[in-house]
């Protein structure tokens, strides 16, 4: 981990300790994390947030070579590595009955780079299709549990990156496709709004999904 910092391990106990006081103040019951180190123990973090009642979303990539997909065009945008490592991350973290999902991405767009030649969602539908084989496969031998595996995206080309990852290139691969998919939507609101109706932004994005009818929770 040369660029990601694992702030969820007992070395940084003081700082994640205040947090949770925090989110049990706001009456959070679910927080996403990145970075993870599978290699370090997460024990009192995640015992911390259960005893709280609080679920995660476990990011798989994280800011370091060879932790994500690439920028550049299939298939080099797929480390070798990177399939290794989450997989050590999903044995790792599915022994806490708090965690709700896996992701498989965070923001890695359809386009990359000038949007036209460097194609690299292919390589996140294929990390998203071998983690979801990893657990299907582990379910068999080893009993663990369905945790779902999806990915999350920057709000840009809503409907072609939300239609994309919900949908499968091959009728007949039924990993392929994302178990849920999640959206990082920057919006300011109107401070003076008093009502849900009041936000714009907020009712075309739900007018927006509706439209897509997708099969996998957002």
């Amino acid at each position: 981990m040369s660029d990601s910092i694992d702030f969820f391990t007992l070395e940084y106990q003081d700082l994640w300790e205040a947090d949770v006081e925090y989110f049990k103040d706001l009456g959070i019951n679910t927080i996403r994390i990145y970075g993870v180190n599978p290699g370090i123990n997460h024990d009192a973090f995640m015992c911390a947030l259960r005893e709280a009642g609080i679920y995660v979303i476990i990011g798989l990539l994280a800011d370091c070579p060879d932790c994500g997909i690439g920028p550049n065009q299939a298939p080099s945008c797929y480390p070798a590595t990177l399939k290794e490592r989450g997989q050590r991350i999903i044995h790792t973290f599915s022994h806490y009955d708090n965690v709700l999902a896996f992701s498989a991405g965070n923001e890695v767009a359809l386009y990359a780079v000038d949007r036209e030649t460097a194609l690299n969602a292919p390589c996140q539908k294929q990390f998203l299709r071998d983690m979801r084989a990893y657990i299907l496969g582990c379910r068999s031998s080893r009993g663990m549990r369905a945790i779902p595996v999806g990915v999350i995206t920057a709000d840009f080309d809503r409907g072609l990156n939300a239609l994309y990852y919900a949908c499968r290139t091959d009728p007949l691969d039924l990993l392929e496709n994302a178990e849920w998919y999640g959206l990082n939507t920057y919006q300011h609101c109107d401070p003076s709004a008093v009502t849900i109706d009041d936000l714009a932004g907020y009712i075309a994005l739900k007018a927006d999904f509706q439209n897509y009818s997708l099969a996998i929770p957002v």
